[in-house]
């Protein structure tokens, strides 16, 4: 991490730059069982080699979720030393878009479809976890639970996601937090059903005017538009 620090490359970006090309190129999306699973099959056999403990949660209508566990086996009662890493293999992006948007030559950053916040930061978590055995700092459990149902509300996976976070001291989600900072948590998703009651052109002026003040969940760079007449 010092030569990190002075702006060469530690030993394991290679490593590193592979895995992420790997991953992306197992396209993921989420609807797709059997391709999800490929890409989880691919994170499963890399957390074997790094001396993990896989157990898979299959599922009947989702890719099966990974769950991997390195480190000394906590004892019962010691939760308050168990780490969590938690992130998610599927994709928005469908089968075939890598054929757009390919993967550069391996010298380069990887740029294709799930790079930036999907596969890239899951990596990042492999090699976190290769780095500190490495160094002889592996000394509590850490689980690595990734999910294959994210990007469509994580249906299957919450429950599992609940009880592995209430058995552990923290949850760190491998996704691009603001900063150095971590992220503890994952954006929630809302629904609301709207009754209207008030009719005509007035009824008009007010959804535009409300619809384009900016609040805590919807900030002065969004508009929104009717979908349609009203």
């Amino acid at each position: 991490m010092r030569r990190a620090a002075a702006g060469r490359r530690p030993p394991q970006a290679a490593a590193l730059l592979h895995l992420i090309q790997e991953l992306v190129r197992a396209e993921s999306p989420s609807d797709d069982k059997a391709a999800v699973n490929v890409c989880v099959a691919l994170a499963a056999a890399h957390a074997k080699a790094l001396g993990g403990r896989v157990k898979l949660h299959h599922q009947k209508s989702f890719g099966n979720l990974l769950e991997a566990r390195f480190g000394p086996k906590s004892k019962a009662g010691a939760a308050g030393r168990v780490l969590l890493l938690l992130g998610h293999l599927d994709t928005v992006w469908p089968l075939g878009t890598l054929k757009a948007m390919p993967l550069p030559p391996r010298r380069r950053p990887p740029l294709g479809a799930g790079h930036t916040g999907h596969e890239s930061w899951r990596g990042h978590g492999f090699t976190a976890i290769e780095m500190l055995a490495e160094a002889g700092l592996l000394n509590s459990e850490i689980v690595l639970l990734l999910n294959t149902d994210e990007e469509i509300g994580s249906p299957a996976s919450r429950p599992i996601t609940e009880r592995l976070a209430a058995e552990c001291a923290a949850v760190f989600v491998l996704e691009p937090a603001q900063g150095l900072a971590y992220k503890t948590a994952r954006k929630g998703v809302g629904e609301w059903r709207i009754d209207v009651t008030r009719r005509g052109r007035s009824m008009l002026a007010w959804t535009l005017k409300r619809a384009r003040t900016p609040s805590a969940s919807c900030p002065a760079s969004s508009k929104l538009s009717p979908a349609g007449p009203i």
